[in-house]
């Protein structure tokens, strides 16, 4: 006779994994939320009008270094993206198209798990292995690395070391 404390990690009439059962549930969950969430942020930031500078500043690096990250202008650069405005996109942030378009995929997959569209999710998650496999993520960290490299570069033949004095660990120690 089992206790009452002890279970199986799996059924013993069915066989199937319980562990297999809550992360299919955990996916759900997932899936619900990004189909929820990724349509009011886009709306958000299409009906928003960013500033050209930022008045306050989101990025936690940006705060404490005062450098810029590689993620610095992305919110403006979606938000004038969604509103048609390429040129303006890719001048806050050259990554900005490709992030909406990936913020797009991952919710349309969400929304096909969701909805028990299975060939659909499929594909996609076919299409994004592929893409893993043939080592796409690497190419694209390496190009943000490189831009990164370039933005400090501008940014500090531009404004020198004075931008540093912007960050709070220049405040901190000096």
């Amino acid at each position: 006779m089992m206790n009452d404390e002890y279970r199986p990690p799996y059924y013993p009439v069915t066989g199937r994994h319980r562990f297999l059962e809550a992360e299919q549930r955990q996916d759900r969950w997932l899936s619900l939320m990004g189909t929820l969430a990724v349509p009011i942020l886009l709306i958000a930031l299409a009906i928003w009008t960013p500033p050209s500078e930022p008045n306050f500043i989101v990025c936690g690096f940006r705060r404490l270094t005062g450098l810029p990250c590689p993620g610095c202008g992305m919110t403006r650069g979606i938000s004038a993206l969604l509103k048609g405005d390429w040129r303006l996109a890719v001048h806050f942030n050259p990554f900005a198209p490709i992030v909406c378009f990936i913020s797009i995929v991952w919710w349309i997959r969400s929304l096909s798990a969701v909805m028990g569209w299975h060939r659909l999710m499929r594909s996609l998650d076919q299409w994004v292995d592929r893409c893993r496999r043939s080592g796409f993520g690497w190419v694209c960290l390496g190009m943000i690395t490189a831009f990164w490299v370039l933005r400090l570069w501008t940014t500090l033949a531009d404004n020198g070391l004075t931008i540093v004095r912007h960050g709070w660990l220049f405040r901190w120690f000096f």
